[in-house]
C-alpha cells in the first residue's frame, strides 16, 4: 500500500503499471508507465470563442482566421503557437482603421484631417476667403467617419446692391418721357434759353435808352424751306396817285426812277 512516487517526467503523466501486489509470492517488477500531456489552445474574439485545438506537449498549432470586424483590422494576440507546453487562450485584436478628411477650395487642398473609425471631426479649418463671395464647407457628416471623405468649398456670390435714389419720396422722371396721348412719340423736350446780348463795352454808344428786342419765340416750329432767311420788308409808293408795293431791302432802282420822272410832270 505504500507504493513511492512516480518520478516526474517533464510534459508526461506518470503511473504505476497495475499490478497486483497484495498476494506476493515472488518477486516483482512495477514499471512506472508514463503518458504524454495534452493541451488546449483555445482562440477567442470579443470574448467569443472561435475554435478550440488540442495539442500534445511540444507540438505546435496554427491559428483560425480571425473574424472581420467593420472598420477594424485584426489580427490574433502574440503568442507562440511552437512548442506548447500548456493550456492557451489567443484572443483577436481588433484596431479601427483610420480615415483622412480632405479639405479643398476650388480644387486646393486646404488641410487634412485623420480620424478613427467611427470618430468625428469637430476642429474644421476657415474657408478660404474670395472677393465677392461667400464660403461654406459642404454639407457632409462628419460626425461618424466610416471612409476616406473629400470636403470642398462652396461660393455663392454677393448680389450687388441696388442703387438707392437721391430722393426716395419723388418717383423718377425719364429724360425723354412719353407723350401718354401719343405713347409712340416722346416728348420734345424744351429748348434752352437765347442767352442776352451782353451790355457794350465803355466807349461805346449806352444802349439802356433802346427799346429791349423780343425774344425769339423757340415754340415756333422753323420753316423748313427757308430755315434762316428773313421775309423783305415790303415798301408802298405813290405813283400817279397809283399805290404801288414792292418788297425787298431797299426801293428798287427801277421803281425810284419811275416815281422821279411822274412826279416832275406833275409840277410842270
Amino acid at each position: 500500500t505504500d507504493l513511492p512516487q512516480v518520478p516526474a517526467k517533464v510534459g508526461y503523466t506518470g503511473v504505476w503499471e497495475n499490478t497486483d501486489l497484495s498476494n506476493i509470492t515472488d518477486n516483482v517488477t512495477v514499471n512506472a508507465q508514463y503518458t504524454i500531456n495534452t493541451y488546449t489552445v483555445t482562440f477567442k474574439a470579443d470574448g467569443q470563442t472561435v475554435e478550440t485545438k488540442t495539442v500534445t506537449h511540444g507540438a505546435s498549432t496554427t491559428a483560425p482566421t480571425a473574424p472581420a470586424k467593420v472598420g477594424h483590422t485584426v489580427v490574433w494576440e502574440d503568442v507562440s503557437l511552437e512548442n506548447i507546453t500548456t493550456n492557451l487562450v489567443v484572443n483577436a485584436v481588433y484596431t479601427r482603421i483610420p480615415y483622412t478628411v480632405t479639405f479643398q477650395a476650388d480644387g486646393e487642398v486646404v488641410d487634412t484631417k485623420t480620424v478613427l473609425y467611427g470618430d468625428g471631426v469637430t476642429d474644421l479649418p476657415q474657408v478660404p476667403a474670395k472677393v465677392g463671395y461667400t464660403g461654406v464647407w459642404e454639407n457632409v457628416d462628419i460626425s461618424n467617419v466610416t471612409e476616406n471623405l473629400v470636403i470642398n468649398a462652396v461660393y455663392t456670390e454677393i448680389p450687388n446692391e441696388p442703387e438707392t435714389p437721391e430722393n426716395p419720396d419723388e418717383p423718377n422722371v425719364p429724360d425723354n418721357p412719353v407723350d401718354p396721348e401719343n405713347p409712340d412719340e416722346p416728348e420734345t423736350p424744351d429748348e434752352p434759353n437765347v442767352p442776352e446780348t451782353p451790355e457794350q463795352s465803355e466807349g461805346t454808344e449806352n444802349n439802356e435808352n433802346k427799346p429791349t428786342q423780343p425774344k425769339p419765340n423757340t415754340d415756333t416750329k422753323k420753316d423748313n424751306s427757308s430755315s434762316s432767311a428773313k421775309k423783305p420788308t415790303p415798301y408802298t409808293v405813290d405813283i400817279g396817285g397809283c399805290m404801288s408795293t414792292f418788297s425787298g431791302v431797299g426801293i428798287s432802282a427801277f421803281a425810284l426812277a419811275l416815281a422821279s420822272v411822274f412826279i416832275k410832270k406833275k409840277k410842270d
